[in-house]
């Protein structure tokens, strides 16, 4: 699930094929901030999973900057330089270049009606396929599509002047060598469901804090995924808390990307 996240950290991340530029003036194409806006960290969300191998986009228009997904033609007129190049005109083309699907809930808008491949309507949780009936609307005009630009890769490089981490119910606490303290609320993640979850990512993160070596982004999915795999919990802790629920590589690096000093860099193009 990819959302707006007002205030969320961002670190050297390319949001450059939705958003060119910032009238703060930071390089879109390596976006750093430590308090993002709604636009800006929903770009990075799907840029972030698009690099970490997710398979699908999941998209609530409730939860969503409304502002990246789409705009109308009166708007559109109105705010001719706007920056934000939105994902209704980009989708198709996304797909083709990453192979991901999206799976996007919307009904305010018909913007993405005309390029989805199976639209469904749900009445009373019932679903219905109407997409040959949302087809054979005069009103479902195809919508111009544009080029997206896949983002370039980052390297986790392990998170600076961590001295301490753990977990305390949904949320990770981090103390840093300096002095400095932070939280981060995992209860947002829609993925994590269990405090034992949150402990085990916490364990993993302390492993990783200063890795032998810097890792693509989706070489650490699979690594922590295949470590965990092939070795358990005791992979990353030992002796093992008999309270740990088992997490994919994606939810540490979901926790990573929003977490204060983890060190990415990216790779040159």
């Amino acid at each position: 699930l990819v959302k707006a996240e007002d205030g969320r950290i961002v670190s050297h991340v390319d949001i450059s094929s939705f958003i060119s530029r910032l009238p703060s003036g930071e390089d879109t194409a390596d976006y750093v901030s430590l308090d993002a806006s709604g636009s800006t960290s929903m770009a990075a969300s799907i840029s972030e999973a698009i690099e970490a191998g997710a398979e699908v986009l999941l998209i609530d228009e409730d939860t969503s900057a409304t502002n990246l997904l789409y705009k109308d033609e009166v708007m559109s007129e109105i705010i001719s330089d706007d920056p934000i190049k939105t994902l209704d005109v980009q989708a198709k083309d996304l797909i083709r270049k990453t192979g991901i699907s999206i799976v996007a809930v919307m009904s305010a808008s018909s913007s993405f009606l005309s390029i989805a491949d199976k639209i469904i309507r749900m009445r009373r949780y019932v679903p219905e396929d109407i997409t040959h009936l949302a087809r054979s609307s005069s009103r479902c005009l195809s919508s111009q599509q544009g080029a997206y630009r896949p983002p370039r890769e980052r390297v986790f490089c392990g998170i600076e002047g961590l001295r301490k981490l753990k977990s305390s119910g949904y949320k990770i606490v981090a103390e840093y060598a300096n002095g400095e303290r932070f939280e981060l609320d995992l209860s947002y993640c829609p993925r994590i469901v269990e405090k034992g979850q949150v402990k085990f990512i916490a364990c993993i993160m302390r492993k990783l804090r200063a890795p032998r070596k810097p890792m693509r982004v989706r070489e650490l999915v699979n690594y922590i995924n295949n470590l965990t795999s092939k070795v358990g919990f005791k992979a990353f802790v030992e002796p093992v808390p008999p309270d740990l629920t088992a997490v994919d590589g994606f939810d540490v690096v979901w926790v990573l990307n929003r977490f204060y000093k983890a060190l990415f860099s990216q790779l040159g193009p």
